[in-house]
């Protein structure tokens, strides 16, 4: 899956998006949409334009890519153009924050879910925290100062989206949201705190209920 400012590198071999991805490049745009794959050929109603930064072509003519997320979109009509998927979209972005109060209200309510998610981040296990590093392709950025002011949120958000033990539909369903406050308080809901408990001998443990197994998707 791909998220909105985040990086996303890529291996492309099959032949129909080696295509596609020549004709990126070629056209000057190096733009294409990458949506969640699903079962028959078929592909999910939402999903994020990706950049194309770098193209590496190895000798047997597969591709390795570097890309980075732009506006997320929602798919209104679907076809296919030699081999690969194409369709028709509608550009998706988050209803503006104007009101003083508002913004305030927004901005305290960042601090309390990056403070929430920090938490939850620094109670999995070191092997746990690396696999996530390695599975979002970056660092975990800090805090936007001015969340109102960004069309598809924080890219920190994101990379806690990305990041997240969950399911693909549970991750699609942040890519649709139009609020930030949604969105903000969706992942605090999604990140279980760990439960602090007392062991036998006395000493306090910490025990983390996820509901919800680590695992890599890439």
């Amino acid at each position: 899956m791909a998220f909105p400012s985040l990086p996303c590198p890529l291996h492309v071999f099959e032949p129909q998006y080696r295509l596609m991805l020549r004709r990126c490049v070629e056209s000057g745009g190096r733009r294409f949409g990458m949506c969640y794959p699903i079962d028959g050929g078929s592909f999910s109603s939402y999903g994020t334009v990706l950049y194309i930064n770098t193209v590496e072509h190895t000798a047997d003519g597969r591709s390795l890519i570097t890309t980075t997320g732009e506006k997320r979109f929602e798919v209104l009509h679907r076809s296919t153009c030699d081999g690969y998927n194409t369709g028709m979209v509608r550009f998706i972005e988050d209803e503006p924050v104007t009101n003083p109060w508002e913004i305030v209200s927004l901005r305290s309510l960042q601090e309390e879910v990056f403070d929430h998610a920090k938490q939850w981040l620094e109670a999995l296990p070191v092997y746990a925290r690396l696999l996530l590093t390695q599975t979002v392709c970056c660092p975990l950025p800090g805090i936007d100062p001015h969340p109102e002011n960004c069309p598809s949120g924080p890219m920190w958000v994101w990379w806690y989206v990305n990041a997240l033990p969950t399911n693909p539909q549970r991750k699609i369903a942040f890519l649709k949201l139009t609020s930030l406050r949604e969105r903000l308080l969706m992942l605090k809901d999604s990140l279980h705190l760990p439960i602090p408990t007392v062991s036998a001998n006395g000493y306090d443990s910490r025990e983390v209920h996820s509901g919800h197994q680590l695992t890599a998707t890439h």
